[in-house]
C-alpha cells in the first residue's frame, strides 16, 4: 500500500526523542508523516493542507497544543487533532473535545489503539466529516 494512501499525521512535539520515535512508529504503522517541533512549524508549513492528523502535545514554549487546536481549527478545520498528553488530566481532556479535539490519549499510546483512532479520524476526513 502505498503510505500516502493510508494517510498523512503531522507530529508536533518539542522533544527530539519523543517526535522521531513517534514518526519511527506511524511510518511503521504505513503512514506519510511529517515533524515539526513547535506549532507555528506546522502553522507555516506549505504542505499543510495535505495533512489528515495532527498529534500534538500540550506544551510549548509560548504556545500550548490547545492554541493549535484553536488554531486549525479556524485555519483548516477538515484536519482532524489528536492531544497527547503525558498524564492524565480530565479537565484538559473535556476542554480539548469540547473545542474540537478529535481524541485525547494519554502516552505512551498502544500502536494498535493509536492505529485505530488515527483510520477513523482519516476516514472521516475522506468521507467529507
Amino acid at each position: 500500500m502505498d503510505k500516502s494512501a493510508r494517510g498523512v499525521v503531522a507530529v508536533v512535539d518539542a522533544g527530539a526523542e519523543t517526535r522521531a520515535a513517534t514518526a519511527d512508529l506511524l511510518d511503521a504503522l504505513g503512514f506519510t508523516t511529517l515533524t515539526f517541533a513547535h506549532p507555528a512549524e506546522l502553522l507555516a508549513a506549505p504542505d499543510l493542507p495535505r495533512v489528515d492528523v495532527v498529534l500534538s502535545d500540550l506544551h510549548f514554549p509560548g504556545m500550548t497544543g490547545l492554541r493549535l487546536l484553536h488554531d486549525l481549527g479556524h485555519r483548516h478545520p477538515a484536519i482532524a487533532v489528536v492531544i497527547l498528553a503525558a498524564t492524565p488530566d480530565d479537565a484538559l481532556r473535556r476542554h480539548a473535545f469540547e473545542h474540537g479535539a478529535f481524541g485525547y490519549l494519554v502516552t505512551p499510546v498502544e500502536p494498535e489503539h493509536l492505529l485505530a483512532l488515527l483510520s477513523r479520524a482519516i476516514g472521516g476526513r475522506r468521507q467529507g466529516g
